[in-house]
């Protein structure tokens, strides 16, 4: 497609589960070190919920030396998302909502594309009745 991991500035994280998290082990090697070679500039946005937001810092400080360790939390900005909140991202709105998942904290997003349709993203969390009533004729 023609993209680098050093073109990604923002990750939106739903929930704690390895699936979903540990992807960030690889984007943090390759754009520390991206950072490091002066090849990366740009600060990393993270939005996710609290209990992610441990797990990352976590996980950060488990996996990496102290050097890269030192990178990662330097040029990372983690945006904790508490209830229904709507932020601007790289010029697009972003809805973020808890989804009021069984078991651990998950959070989705709504937002509306070019073309006019509205997208919905639940994480793993099935689509209850709950969220279809507001959903009819959405892309999800």
């Amino acid at each position: 497609m023609g993209y680098k991991l050093t073109d990604i500035h923002n990750i939106f994280i739903s929930h704690c589960h390895t699936d979903h998290i540990l992807g960030l082990c690889w984007f943090f090697k390759i754009v520390a070190r991206a950072y490091y070679n002066t090849d990366y500039k740009e600060k990393i946005n993270i939005y996710c919920n609290e209990e992610v937001a441990e797990s990352i810092d976590k996980l950060v400080s488990a996996v990496f030396p102290k050097m890269l360790q030192d990178i990662i939390k330097t040029n990372t900005i983690i945006h904790v998302l508490r209830g229904e909140e709507s932020i601007n991202i790289a010029g697009e709105e972003f809805t973020f909502f808890d989804t009021c998942a069984k078991g651990n904290s998950l959070y989705g997003f709504e937002t509306v594309l070019k073309l006019g349709k509205k997208l919905v993203f639940l994480g793993d969390e099935i689509c209850n009745s709950v969220f279809m009533i507001g959903l009819k004729g959405q892309i999800m």
